[in-house]
């Protein structure tokens, strides 16, 4: 896999369509790979609230939560995520570790 070229392409989705949550949120996650951590949750955070009702966005938004340390929330956003029975299997993963690194 080559996560420049991938990180590169979420980068540039996200400039041509930044109205977008779907390429907003996949930057963002790219961001947060990269060890930008703060810059991911800005990014993110840019969202419209209404939109984060969809259980992948909740998991990614609980997720970069609580890599930035804000740990209230995130589990919040990690709890709305368990409860969906939508998540793929590598989304629960992340939920998961995500839970688990605010212990």
């Amino acid at each position: 896999h080559n996560t420049g070229e991938a990180f590169q392409l979420a980068k540039e989705n996200f400039r041509e369509h930044p109205g977008s949550s779907v390429f907003r949120s996949t930057y963002a996650f790219a961001l947060y790979q990269q060890g930008h951590v703060q810059e991911a949750l800005e990014v993110f955070s840019a969202i419209p609230k209404e939109k984060l009702d969809r259980p992948a966005l909740t998991a990614y938004f609980g997720i970069l939560l609580a890599a930035n340390g804000r740990k209230e929330e995130a589990l919040a956003q990690l709890d709305r995520a368990e409860k969906a029975s939508v998540l793929m299997p590598s989304e629960k993963r992340l939920v998961a570790e995500a839970r688990a690194s605010l212990r």
